[in-house]
């Protein structure tokens, strides 16, 4: 019973809940400079099933009002990275086959409003490892942000690299593998590596 409780001691003794006006849930994780700041998910929303990890410093995630998040696991390395979740995102995923977001090197995870991302999806702002040519100290893959336009479906099994930016009201193709910009928002986007299919779609998210 005393290692349970020392165990919750170790994992809440860093929160710091903070309970401003208009705010149904405000909490701050503070070690290391870090910070975990999630709004009002009981108004709508919830998360359930998700595994927030810092590695680094100084490091931000910012989850939004009415957002629903299943399955998600967020890894946060080096020093100022961010993932923001704007409001009313749905994540649909388990433990299991979790969506990954990992921002490493100060770079930022943005995921703009009501997105819908299914299962098994990862993005990532880094290689990990560092690529130089041979007669160089020149750094060949720096690290890049990623962003995720408004209203954007994100099919399962999607790869999402450093320096990808996708348009709003778009639709990402199951067991698409995204690297680069896209332009064109209402757009159809898939493929090994993926590309834009159409222009002028839209989707709609029904829930029955």
């Amino acid at each position: 019973m005393y290692a349970k409780f020392k165990s919750l001691y170790h994992l809440f003794r860093n929160l710091f809940f903070n309970g401003n006006k208009g705010l149904i849930w405000n909490l701050l994780f503070l070690k290391n400079g870090n910070v975990l700041k999630i709004r009002n998910l009981t108004t709508g929303g919830g998360v359930k099933q998700c595994r927030f990890k810092f590695i680094g410093r100084n490091c931000r995630i910012e989850i939004e009002k009415g957002c629903n998040l299943t399955g998600l696991s967020i890894l946060m390395g080096g020093d100022g990275s961010k993932v923001i979740i704007k409001s009313g995102c749905v994540i649909n995923a388990t433990k299991y086959n979790p969506v990954v977001m990992n921002a490493f090197e100060g770079k930022c995870i943005l995921i703009e409003e009501n997105c819908l991302f299914s299962n098994n999806i990862q993005l990532h702002t880094t290689d990990y490892h560092p690529i130089y040519p041979i007669d160089s100290d020149k750094r060949l893959n720096e690290a890049k942000d990623i962003v995720v336009g408004a209203h954007t479906w994100v099919g399962l099994n999607t790869l999402i690299l450093k320096g990808t930016k996708i348009p709003g009201n778009s639709i990402v193709g199951a067991g698409s593998l995204l690297s680069g910009i896209y332009e064109g928002e209402n757009s159809v986007i898939a493929g090994l590596p993926a590309h834009t299919l159409k222009n002028g779609a839209r989707w709609e998210h029904n829930i029955r």
